[in-house]
């Protein structure tokens, strides 16, 4: 081939052509082509594919790619363009840039916004900014989710010359009048001889400068009459002082220490305690809650950080800590300190001899006497008792060979020896490929094989020889059409023959090589004889075949096997995907240079479908994502309208209002407007100043998209 070394196939060997298609995949016989060019096998691929259902890359490297090696629905053309995309139609097709540019001009329409019922209208591109505005503060406007909202300012500046009238109540520079009532000014609050009720509860505090009420003032006076209570040990003896009482605080044993400091008054514990008896389940404890010292009736518990030490009726307990400066012990139950337990340790003294030796004996005090293993012997140590022991070994069998299971210096056992001895021996490997052991004291025959003759005898030497004499015949003879006649078992099939006899019959003996053309006909060679138009070639042993690759072909071999396989990247004018009747791929460069991919061609446009949603800037967009980019449009576009219309309404509905025009007088109004199909209903209040010069006036209003506005103003005529 193309890559490896040449195979050289002997008579009766198979020469495997391997291709790597799965056994249940669909195939075509229609692009590939096998000619034979002098004495050479070529394998070529079609420049046009045809019958293709499936293109799939391993790599992703390849200028188009269908789908990916996992079979995901993946369509990667590098940057290219799609052309002759028919319209798509379901939500999964690709769209075409008839359709895209169609979305595009409705997207860019954009929406039309007017004032006072048409007047100023103008046009709003997509992604451009209405700035709505007021002409002062007194009016606000906001803008949540889409959503605008005109409201009063809740901080009304109608500046130092202006008033707000409602009824008898006058709000100005000055303050809030309320006629033959009271008045709230820079000077104060003055109740105009009424009362002022539903006063709320003021903070009572030394910095609190609230007004306070009549249940307040009720409640201090009931807490100034109520004095306060006096008792012991939880309730016992309970009394009543009265405001402006004396009480003294008294102790009669010396134990509590009473003091007093200005209002302060502290109870402590006296220094030195004086107990005449600790009553049982009592205690005195000196310290802290980690370190302390506590005396009980039956003992005494010193708590450390780290330990405890309790001394009672029963005994000391040290909590595991050290017993310092204690004198050294006399009597039978004292104790003793360590310098006695070393005196005493240095005095204890044994003898250690081996085989009875006694006057070679070793005096043994506080020193350490090892017992160690030697090669053979085991020292085994069981408190003071010292024994010895044979390391024990054992021989084993292995593949006919005495082996030994144990480490140097173990001792086996007479038995164990001779069965080692008597279980060993030699190999003699069978036909199926099993061992026979051959033990000491076995008999081996050699006997006749077939086409052989055994011979046994002894040598010179005392040994035995053991030969086997070939059965010869004569070589087979090779046939015309190249293969080697086999002879009967009674022509001496049987027999054998020499060397140089067969290497001739082998040399001499051929294999025909033929190929298949892409529609299917078989190519014969027979006695080297010409049997079509494409003739094919004897090859005998040392011959080479050359499998050669065509265009799209990629042939690799490994030891005897050679692969025959489609170029991972392969180059197609055009590919056919789905038959005759399919799709025709192919790919052109566009006037700008960029590289196009066309589905299917003029009069044939094909429609890509299953196409997923598109991500990056550069993917395709199915029908579902631009129907849905259309939607969102529309709705958009609408909800805006409704807003838009919702807000000419409130207009129409706020110049609907009436308004005073005589001098001194106040007006309530009510309207209506509609614009667009959207309704707005609208109050008012206007009032006129007594000369006629100044006119207040505050409108609200609300439409059908549950949006409300409000507004005020002021004017000056003359």
């Amino acid at each position: 081939g193309d890559k490896g070394e040449v195979i050289a196939k002997k008579l009766g060997e198979t020469l495997e052509i391997i291709g790597r298609t799965d056994v249940n995949a669909n195939v075509t016989d229609k692009n590939l082509r096998v000619d034979n060019e002098n004495g050479q096998l070529v394998i070529k691929m079609a420049s046009d594919l045809r019958d293709i259902n499936n293109i799939t890359s391993s790599n992703g490297k390849t200028t188009i790619t269908l789908s990916d090696s996992n079979g995901n629905n993946t369509v990667n053309i590098n940057n290219a363009t799609i052309s002759n995309v028919a319209p798509g139609v379901n939500g999964t097709d690709a769209v075409n840039v008839d359709q895209l540019e169609k979305v595009n001009a409705t997207a860019n329409a954009g929406w039309f916004m007017t004032t006072n019922h048409g007047d100023k209208s103008f046009n709003v591109k997509p992604n451009a900014s209405v700035d709505l505005r007021t002409a002062n503060n007194n009016l606000v406007i906001t803008q949540e989710d889409g959503n605008i909202t005109f409201g009063l300012s809740n901080n009304l500046n109608l500046t130092s010359n202006g008033s707000v009238t409602i009824g008898n109540t006058t709000i100005d520079n000055s303050g809030l009048t309320i006629k033959d009532g009271p008045s709230i000014t820079e000077n104060g609050v003055d109740a105009g001889d009424k009362k002022v009720t539903n006063v709320s509860n003021g903070t009572i505090s030394a910095e609190s400068k609230d007004a306070i009420n009549g249940s307040q003032l009720y409640a201090v006076k009931q807490i100034a009459e109520a004095g306060w209570n006096l008792s012991v040990n939880e309730g016992e003896d309970a009394g009543n002082v009265a405001p402006g009482a004396n009480v003294d605080l008294r102790n009669s044993d010396g134990n509590i220490v009473i003091s007093k400091d200005a209002n302060n008054v502290t109870f402590n514990l006296a220094k030195d305690i004086k107990v005449d008896t600790l009553k049982a389940n009592t205690s005195v404890t000196v310290g802290n809650d980690t370190v302390h010292t506590s005396i009980m009736n039956n003992g005494i518990t010193v708590k450390g950080e780290n330990s405890t030490v309790t001394l009672t009726d029963k005994g000391l307990d040290n909590g595991g800590n050290k017993i310092t400066n204690v004198a050294a012990g006399t009597n039978a139950t004292d104790a003793v300190n360590v310098s006695q337990l070393n005196s005493t340790i240095a005095g204890v003294q044994w003898k250690l001899t081996g085989n009875n030796d006694n006057a070679n004996a070793t005096t043994v005090g506080s020193q350490t006497v090892s017992f160690n293993d030697s090669e053979s012997v085991k020292a085994n140590v069981d408190g003071v008792n010292v024994s010895f022991s044979v390391k024990a070994g054992e021989l084993g069998n292995e593949a006919g060979k005495v082996t030994s299971n144990s480490t140097n210096g173990t001792v086996a056992t007479v038995k164990n020896v001779a069965d080692a001895i008597n279980n060993s021996g030699w190999n003699i490997a069978l036909t199926d490929g099993s061992n026979e052991l051959v033990k000491p004291g076995d008999i081996v025959k050699f006997v006749n094989g077939s086409g052989t003759t055994a011979n046994v005898a002894k040598n010179a030497n005392g040994g035995v020889e053991v030969s086997f004499n070939v059965n010869n015949a004569e070589a087979p003879k090779v046939n015309e059409d190249g293969s080697i006649n086999v002879p009967s078992s009674e022509n001496g099939g049987s027999h054998y023959v020499n060397a140089t006899t067969l290497a001739t019959t082998v040399n001499n003996a051929a294999w025909n090589v033929d190929s298949k053309a892409a529609g299917g006909t078989v190519i014969n060679v027979v006695n080297e004889k010409r049997v079509d138009s494409q003739a094919a070639t004897k090859v005998k042993a040392g011959n080479t075949v050359n499998i050669n690759a065509g265009n799209n072909i990629e042939i690799t071999r490994s030891g005897a096997d050679i692969t025959v396989a489609t170029s991972m990247t392969p180059t197609f004018n055009t590919v056919q995907v789905g038959g005759k009747e399919g799709v025709t791929l192919g790919s052109s460069t566009a006037k700008d240079g960029v590289k196009e991919l066309s589905v299917g061609a003029r009069g044939a446009e094909a429609r890509i479908t299953n196409v997923a949603p598109g991500i990056a800037d550069t993917d395709a967009v199915n029908v579902g994502q631009l129907r849905g980019a259309v939607g969102n449009i529309h709705n958009h576009i609408n909800k805006v309208d409704k807003r838009v219309r919702g807000v000419g309404a409130n207009a129409a509905a706020g110049m609907a209002l009436p308004q005073v025009y005589i001098p001194g007088k106040s007006m309530v109004a009510a309207s209506a407007g509609t614009y667009g199909g959207e309704s707005a209903v609208a109050v008012g209040y206007s009032r006129a100043s007594d000369n006629g010069k100044l006119i207040l006036k505050m409108t609200g209003t609300a439409n059908s998209q549950g949006h409300l506005s409000g507004g005020v103003g002021v004017g000056y005529q003359w």
